[in-house]
């Protein structure tokens, strides 16, 4: 069983976020995406982030790590 969860950025008039399928607690996506924030610019992050409909896609930059393909939302195996 794996624990969904989101990364959602605040955008005026609600919220958008990207999906993530598993390991959402706080010491797994939580400590994960505090981590990667680190050093960045929050507005570039959230832009970025927004390209994306799956936060291991958005970790990847769209590259499935199995396949190579591009766009196809979390690496499958």
């Amino acid at each position: 069983m794996s624990t969904r969860g989101c990364v959602a950025i605040q955008n005026g008039t609600g919220w958008r976020g990207v999906y993530n399928h598993s390991d959402s607690y706080p010491w797994g996506l939580g400590a994960e995406l505090h981590e990667h924030l680190q050093g960045r610019n929050l507005r570039d992050f959230a832009w970025s982030l927004m390209k994306h409909d799956d936060w291991k896609d958005y970790l990847s930059g769209g590259v499935c790590p199995y396949c190579g393909r591009v766009g196809l939302g979390q690496p499958h195996s």
